[in-house]
């Protein structure tokens, strides 16, 4: 202002121009005016085109350096504050549209990291107007945000439930090239698992599928998984006939087997009932040729006895006692009846008909290249009866074939003997040892290991003999690293700790022996001393299959793959006994 007009203006005036000069070039605001720090203000500029995609980036900015302030917490009082202004305006602009693919990516993306139910709308849209190949990553970014609200249990609106259905249903891994769609879609539907989705998850399955590349990747691991997944979650009844036409549907038996296994265990009761019905040719009779002729004969009955056995209930039990009694069962049929029953509740039938089921086989009749006789003794030592012992060794005496098989027959037979064996019966399954060791003179790595694996069994049985304490102290004994045979000792103590402490004190004996199982991390020890609970829990045991769900949930966090790998044994054991324990 020159100072010829400072001059011809008021006093008061020229003050007013003093104060407003210092205030702005001090940055201090006046009431009316607009605060650049305040994110009420840039919230009004996001309907200004002009300054839409500024406003966007500046909101975005203020929740950033809130999380920083609040390290990192949504439930920061900094950070509730600046959600409390930003999040509904932001999900209104993302569903009102006219943003560019990248920025709307971006306010999505923003949103979903917010966890906040407030912007559902906004997932809605995402889900709704899902693109194959275009808005894949919205797509990501709003199952990624349909997790976080399911995983803090925030009320989930209807429509945002129909459109996450709808996206679902309608997603093809094989359209995209980017695997996190598929991930996080997955992980959404399986967070949420909503009651009414069981019988849409049993209509997915119900889809043909074919050995086609594409049709596998989105019929059969992915959207069939997940529906057999979500079944098992949500425990659906109304699924289970749709569970069992799958597993007898030759392509989904092939790559759904586990999982279907796993959704039966977790219905124990009505998919027993379904089974049953299988096996005594009342439901399903006709899908046994669809297994012909890529599989042998009584393939289906097989596959049906195996799931049972894995539900382990003692109806499952009579209905394969029954089944076995059949006569001119084709071998397979009978190989996988009999294979079943070391799953099922203590029953004095199971031995003898298993037993008899070995003797019924033609010699030599083998399944996956392996003798089905071998097969069967192999795991004989789990029904925890030191009177297989003579059976097996006379198996393992009497082995026929090549030099090759009758090593293989041998070494599949002396295993579960040794596992059983009392002090009586040392001296004959040495005898078999030494036998066995002569014919592995080729091989001097095999023949070190069966005698290792006799030699530590039978120093544990001479200690402890019949007392279930002392075998139960072992558990608690360090493995040697690096020696193929070292945890024998541990393996065999499990079996002996539930031969003898069965009966009036399988409770107790029980107890002791899940006490021990978090100190063993050694996958085969471990597994021995869960069976050996399973098997001392007829009746099942729901206190116990909790105690095992927490130490594979603990286990998970300590990511070692060994651990893991003996986690998995335990996550098994933990459902049979509950499946077995259901009313």
């Amino acid at each position: 202002m020159s100072r010829a007009l400072r001059k011809m203006l008021p006093l008061a005036a020229r003050s007013w121009l003093i104060v407003s000069s210092a205030v702005l070039m001090a940055g201090v605001s006046l009431p009316g005016c607009t605060d650049e720090n305040d994110p009420a203000t840039w919230v009004k500029r996001l309907d200004d085109p002009g300054q839409k995609l500024r406003s966007i980036k500046r909101l975005q900015e203020f929740f950033n350096d809130s999380m920083n302030k609040g390290n990192d917490k949504l439930d920061d009082p900094q950070v509730v504050a600046v959600l409390d202004k930003i999040v509904e305006p932001l999900a209104r602009t993302y569903v009102s549209g006219n943003l560019d693919d990248k920025t709307r990516e971006e306010v999505l993306q923003s949103l979903a990291s917010m966890k906040d139910a407030r912007a559902q709308t906004a997932y809605a849209k995402a889900l709704k107007d899902y693109e194959p190949g275009k808005t894949d990553r919205e797509l990501r970014f709003a199952s990624q945000a349909v997790i976080g609200l399911a995983v803090a249990q925030k009320p989930l609106d209807p429509a945002l439930l129909d459109t996450l259905w709808s996206a679902f249903a309608k997603y093809r891994p094989s359209k995209t090239t980017l695997s996190e769609p598929t991930r996080y879609l997955h992980d959404a539907i399986l967070a949420v698992k909503h009651k009414d989705w069981g019988p849409k998850a049993a209509e997915l399955l119900k889809a043909p599928a074919s050995d086609d590349v594409d049709s596998k990747k989105d019929q059969l691991y992915f959207l069939q998984l997940t529906a057999v997944q979500l079944i098992a979650e949500l425990k659906d009844e109304r699924a289970v006939p749709a569970l069992t036409e799958a597993l007898l549907t030759p392509i989904k038996a092939a790559e759904l087997r586990g999982p279907l296994k796993n959704a039966f265990v977790s219905i124990p009761i009505a998919s027993t009932r379904s089974l049953v019905a299988v096996l005594e040719g009342k439901a399903f009779a006709e899908k046994a040729k669809d297994f012909q002729p890529a599989q042998p004969a009584g393939y289906m009955t097989a596959l049906v006895a195996d799931s049972l056995g894995h539900i382990s209930r003692p109806e499952g039990r009579d209905a394969v006692l029954a089944a076995l009694g059949t006569a001119d069962l084709p071998p397979m049929a009978r190989f996988g009846l009999a294979q079943s029953l070391v799953l099922f509740p203590v029953d004095p039938r199971v031995v003898p008909a298993f037993q008899g089921a070995i003797a019924k086989l033609p010699p030599g009749e083998k399944t996956n290249g392996l003798d089905m006789r071998a097969g069967l003794m192999q795991i004989a030592s789990m029904f925890y009866d030191p009177n297989m012992v003579d059976s097996l060794l006379k198996e393992s005496i009497n082995a026929k074939g090549d030099e090759g098989e009758r090593v293989q027959m041998r070494m599949l037979t002396l295993d579960p003997a040794i596992k059983v064996m009392n002090v009586a019966q040392k001296g004959a399954v040495e005898e078999a040892v030494k036998k066995t060791e002569a014919e592995l003179k080729a091989d001097p790595t095999k023949a070190k290991y069966v005698r290792d694996m006799f030699k530590l069994a039978a120093e544990v049985g001479d200690r402890c003999k019949e007392d279930a304490s002392c075998y139960i102290k072992v558990l608690s004994e360090p493995i040697p690293a690096g020696q193929p045979a070292a945890n024998t000792k541990q393996v065999k103590a499990a079996y002996m700790a539930a031969i003898y402490g069965g009966g009036s004190n399988a409770a107790q004996t029980r107890s002791e022996l899940m006490k021990k199982v978090d100190g063993v991390k050694d996958p085969a020890a471990r597994l021995a001393i869960v069976q050996a609970v399973d098997r001392l829990a007829p009746e099942g045991d729901q206190k116990a299959a909790d105690d095992f769900d927490k130490l594979v949930e603990s286990d998970k966090k300590i990511a070692d793959k060994t651990t893991l790998m003996a986690s998995d044994a335990v996550a098994k054991v933990a459902k049979r006994l509950r499946a077995r324990a259901a009313k």
